[in-house]
């Protein structure tokens, strides 16, 4: 729960960024450090409290409550964060969202009707922009629920936790929706089960029987790591993942699908033809994914420094320390996809499309075309 909590800092950064810089610097400590011992208080409290007798039913008074208030209309249409010039005001801010995030699995499922445990042998995984530490403002959550329990309604149970987890996080206020949730990256995509057995997860990723992942799917494990779990399930998880990056395969045929599949994205989003799409333009973020994504597949198996989910940027440059990348052209890559990400945060804090001037980021550009001919030419 407290590593989940880390996903916040896009939270601490907005609610300190009009503080000085010394008050900056102690208000990011301060919110952590709170942050930290709330959720430690937090979670046997809110077991203590369960037990309370009614306490339920007075839950139940309380959230009618909130219903009737979130349906008031306000005057207020900002949807930000709002940043605190006083330190305390915005160690509050980080305290309260942080608290705000904690609580939902912890109050779930111990009001899952039918639970046979005290603690869900369940597990969240994160893909995408969450799995790779990359959220920006506005991403949505793409993520991946898995179980591990021998029990004969355990599938039915889990199913149940994990609409209500997908409610609580995506519920719709006054202020605007919490969190985009997406979880069409799931085994089978949108036609398969909402959540999965490990012991099935693990034989659709590592190509057992004759439902098995594709290729896109196994890119998209490159980015995955697992955001809550117990110990247990997090370890087999990154046994799993660990199997899926170091299987053998042949590197023109991974070639030619993961080309296939960057063209099936181009397709996907039509760009005129005099601007320019920081992510989805060639030249641009989505360029750099699959480029290494690309490198992942094919080469983790002999270099392990490619192994560990440490994000584009680092990976870039252990590609080019490992020689599989022209010198200069890994770092050169990183800092533009840097730049382009900053490009895009910046356009969706003034709510814009993050499509600018075709000449726009040159360099950029650039760097990112000479990754790209130095992977796929």
């Amino acid at each position: 729960d407290i590593l989940l909590g880390g996903d916040n800092a896009v939270v601490i950064a907005l609610a300190c960024r009009n503080l000085p810089p010394k008050q900056r610097t102690q208000g990011i400590i301060y919110g952590t450090i709170g942050a930290i011992v709330l959720r430690v208080i937090l979670i046997a409290f809110a077991l203590a409290l369960l037990a309370v007798p009614y306490l339920k039913l007075v839950g139940a008074a309380l959230l009618l409550w909130i219903g009737v208030q979130l349906l008031q209309p306000e005057g207020d249409d900002d949807h930000n964060i709002n940043p605190s010039d006083k330190l305390w005001g915005a160690v509050k801010t980080v305290i309260v969202a942080d608290l705000v995030m904690s609580v939902s699995l912890e109050v779930i499922w111990p009001n899952v009707r039918g639970k046979h445990v005290d603690v869900p042998k369940f597990a969240v995984i994160g893909y995408g922009k969450l799995g790779g530490k990359e959220l920006g403002y506005g991403s949505d959550l793409d993520i991946v629920c898995l179980y591990d329990d021998t029990y004969s309604e355990a599938n039915v149970l889990y199913a149940k936790l994990v609409r209500k987890l997908i409610s609580w996080l995506s519920t719709k206020t006054a202020q605007g929706e919490v969190y985009d949730i997406d979880t069409a990256l799931r085994p089978n995509g949108n036609a398969g089960l909402l959540v999965t057995s490990m012991n099935a997860f693990e034989d659709y990723q590592v190509q057992r029987g004759s439902n098995t992942a594709w290729t896109w799917e196994h890119q998209a494990m490159t980015r995955a790591r697992c955001i809550f779990a117990a110990p247990q399930l997090a370890e087999r998880f990154e046994e799993i993942r660990h199997r899926v990056l170091k299987a053998d395969r042949d590197p023109q045929s991974l070639k030619v699908e993961i080309l296939a599949m960057r063209e099936r994205v181009r397709h996907a989003h039509r760009i005129p033809p005099d601007r320019f799409d920081v992510k989805h333009s060639p030249g641009g973020m989505v360029d750099v994914e699959f480029a290494v994504q690309y490198l992942v597949l094919s080469h983790a198996s002999r270099h392990t420094d490619l192994m560990p989910n440490i994000g584009n940027i680092a990976l870039l440059v252990a590609a080019e320390r490992a020689g599989l990348l022209p010198t200069g052209v890994g770092h050169a890559a990183a800092a533009a996809y840097r730049e382009l990400r900053r490009a895009q945060h910046l356009a969706r804090l003034d709510e814009k499309t993050p499509q600018i001037e075709l000449d726009a980021l040159q360099n950029e550009q650039s760097a990112v075309k000479a990754l790209w001919m130095a992977v796929f030419s």
